[in-house]
């Protein structure tokens, strides 16, 4: 485990895939996330007792899009530390990675209590969203301990 987060290679690998993937399905087709995972059904006709609906599909869409440019940031911001290899570069990166994955853990564990949103949902992006906190996290303290900052 040592050798694996030594250098974060890994770690920052890791997290430009998983927010690169993440991106890229909630930019490019946010109705099926939509479809799958909050079953609002997304109507393509406009007929009157369905515009509530619709109106909430579209909404929904609209933020999944927004919250894939997010994705595409840290992702880029994880690629940044990678190329830049300087040990400061990547802990502010870490840091900011880390807390964005402790954001979205924290948010998939409240629906899960809440009951917002299905179940397979929760076990298949929550538990992504946790592992890779959870990776984020060690090579954090592992690089503060070698720094000897967290900041």
């Amino acid at each position: 485990m040592h050798i694996v987060f030594k250098d974060n290679n890994l770690p920052l690998i890791i997290n430009i895939i998983y927010h690169a993937v993440a991106a890229r399905s909630l930019i490019a087709e946010p109705w099926l996330l939509v479809n799958r995972y909050i079953k609002v059904p997304v109507i393509q006709q406009q007929q009157q007792q369905h515009k509530p609906v619709l109106a909430a599909a579209n909404l929904a869409t609209d933020a999944l899009r927004a919250i894939g440019a997010m994705h595409m940031a840290l992702g880029l911001l994880a690629a940044l530390a990678l190329k830049e290899r300087r040990a400061r570069a990547e802990q502010s990166a870490l840091l900011v990675l880390t807390l964005a994955s402790l954001g979205q853990t924290w948010a998939h564990a409240r629906a899960y209590w809440n009951s917002k949103y299905s179940i397979r949902a929760i076990q298949e992006i929550g538990s992504l969203d946790s592992l890779v906190f959870v990776i984020s996290s060690i090579a954090l303290a592992k690089t503060a301990r070698r720094t000897g900052h967290l900041l």
